[in-house]
């Protein structure tokens, strides 16, 4: 097993929004308990629980919009079906560029290079919802130890290469190289985390 690439995710506004910033975001919120809808990617998605999250660490409620897609969701919201969007920042980088969408903050570790003006969750004071959308590649569980070794060492060889590299970067993608162990830890406990956030907030997914 071997993740291959991370996304980083990003709460926006509508330029009607009158925000600037997630804790002026926040205290409209405050203002306004559950008369602001976000949209997401669709229930039940890692952006629709941090979405519910958000809500929980900050005191404040959402209504959650589900879409089929994080581009959907981009779509419906530069329409004006919501004011507020939690998706892939990449998803929503050609709105952001035009303006019609205001970019807030994104939940990856460091800035993400699509926006590098914008805070991270860490940076505006939220560390706990510090989160990214990876992808990877698992194999069954009967497969030798060595050839799961092989494959992975091939795989993070070419993760390494530039030219991978800048092609997942253009796709605002990161190569995260690691070993088959670190990779199952992040499973174990993206999906602790995950369970407990959908228990707290009480999402239910028909």
């Amino acid at each position: 097993m071997k993740v291959h690439a991370a996304l980083a995710m990003a709460i926006a506004v509508t330029p009607t929004m009158p925000v600037k910033s997630l804790q002026e975001l926040i205290a409209l919120a405050r203002s306004r308990p559950g008369e602001i809808a976000y949209g997401t990617s669709g229930p039940g998605t890692s952006h629709h629980l941090i979405g519910e999250q958000f809500g929980l660490v900050t005191k404040t409620k959402f209504v959650h919009a589900p879409y089929q897609g994080g581009a959907p969701a981009a779509v419906a919201t530069v329409g004006g079906h919501s004011p507020m969007l939690l998706v892939n920042v990449a998803e929503m980088s050609p709105y952001i560029k035009s303006g019609k969408l205001r970019l807030l903050v994104v939940t990856s570790p460091q800035r993400d290079d699509l926006a590098p003006g914008v805070p991270t969750m860490r940076e505006a004071g939220f560390p706990e919802l510090e989160a990214t959308n990876w992808s990877g590649m698992v194999i069954a569980s009967a497969v030798p130890a060595e050839v799961v070794a092989r494959l992975n060492a091939e795989i993070v060889r070419a993760l390494n290469l530039s030219e991978v590299r800048e092609l997942l970067k253009s796709q605002a993608m990161h190569a995260t190289p690691s070993t088959p162990e670190e990779f199952a830890t992040l499973l174990r406990t993206d999906a602790a985390r995950y369970a407990k956030i959908a228990r707290d907030a009480n999402v239910k997914v028909d």
